[in-house]
């Protein structure tokens, strides 16, 4: 039984398969085994004609690679169609999920998948890591190579956070001033990676005032600016009271991200402005 990419079999190995049969190699691909079954009854006849045929996995490269990066928490799919030329209409698939820096492994298994059938999985679920191993086993049933399966392997995996948060959470005063004055300097923290792998990864400040955006204020944040106090100075508004949000995005793998978020309440007072 060929168990994973890395355990090829040669013509004419003997394999003693779980059914406790033996099976001859016939010819091998990089995708296929064709075997005899041996007889091993005492009149010595031929093996049987019966092909064992392996199983295959399509891969939607857009959404899973080597070495891709993905948004720590944010809904994103892998997306994988499990074939086999065998008799079954279904199998099981497993995807073991291991973090290479802290060792730790989290499996999820899908039973009943339909062969020839789109099959998602959350990469939400990814922990926060630089390194990390997504192997993926598709395993079947059938009469000849009961718990056939095979492994692919993606490598080099990580995950970043995107995201913004404030400096502090300091009351905000009244900003006293004319029409000539009166700007407000608001501060916060994008969150993003500065590793290496990632150094090329940029990020858009976003800004609503009172729901609605105020594209003036657009600004590209690079990884200078990720992890540490920025600030950004917000023109004086109309006499009251208003909100201030601050949000972030970047693209990640040709997927636009939307943070969260942050809100500031902030009151402009006219000084010719009694009400």
């Amino acid at each position: 039984m060929l168990s994973s990419l890395e355990e090829k079999a040669r013509e004419n190995d003997l394999i003693l398969n779980s059914d406790g049969c033996f099976y001859k190699v016939l010819s091998v691909t990089d995708t296929l085994a064709n075997c005899a079954r041996l007889a091993v009854s005492g009149s010595g006849g031929g093996g049987s004609t019966i092909s064992v045929i392996d199983l295959f996995l399509d891969v939607d490269y857009t959404t899973i690679d080597q070495n891709f990066t993905y948004v720590y928490g944010a809904s994103s799919s892998a997306i994988f169609i499990p074939r086999t030329e065998t008799e079954d209409n279904t199998v099981t698939m497993t995807f073991a999920v291991m973090n290479n820096e802290t060792g730790l492994e989290e499996k999820y298994t899908v039973s009943n998948v339909r062969k020839g059938s789109r099959q998602s999985f959350d990469m939400s679920v990814l922990p926060l890591s630089n390194d990390i191993t997504l192997t993926v086993t598709v395993t079947a049933m059938n009469s000849f190579m009961p718990n056939q399966s095979r492994s692919w392997v993606f490598n080099g995996i990580s995950t970043i956070a995107i995201g913004i948060k404030k400096a502090n959470n300091n009351f905000i005063s009244a900003v006293i001033g004319n029409n000539n004055g009166g700007e407000k300097v608001l501060e916060f923290i994008p969150v993003g990676p500065t590793d290496e792998k990632n150094k090329n990864l940029l990020e858009t400040l976003h800004v609503y005032i009172d729901g609605e955006e105020a594209t003036n204020y657009k600004t590209t944040l690079n990884r200078g600016n990720f992890n540490t106090t920025n600030t950004i100075n917000i023109l004086k508004q109309a006499h009251g009271s208003h909100t201030i949000e601050l949000a972030v995005s970047a693209t990640v793998n040709n997927t636009y991200i939307l943070s969260d978020k942050i809100s500031f309440d902030v009151a402009w007072a006219d000084i010719d402005n009694n009400s």
